[in-house]
């Protein structure tokens, strides 16, 4: 199912701003990963300092919902 069409207009746009962030670094980061010149655990941390948490509960709302729905 997508969620995200379920989003209202402003859950989307910070959906989509953590998205983009996420994107970013990964397109930022990966190269290095696949250099060697980052680890693996160093680029997941990284992910730290991204507000992912929030993402999720955006999303995991719908999934709730949409649980609940089908009992």
């Amino acid at each position: 199912m997508d969620y995200t069409s379920l989003l209202s207009t402003e859950e989307a746009n910070q959906y989509n701003k953590i998205l983009t962030v996420c994107r970013e670094y990964s397109s930022q980061n990966v190269p290095n990963v696949i250099n060697g010149t980052l680890s693996w655990e160093d680029y997941v941390k990284g992910f730290d300092n991204i507000d992912t948490d929030a993402g999720v509960e955006i999303l995991q709302k719908y999934v709730e919902l949409a649980k609940a729905a089908s009992r």
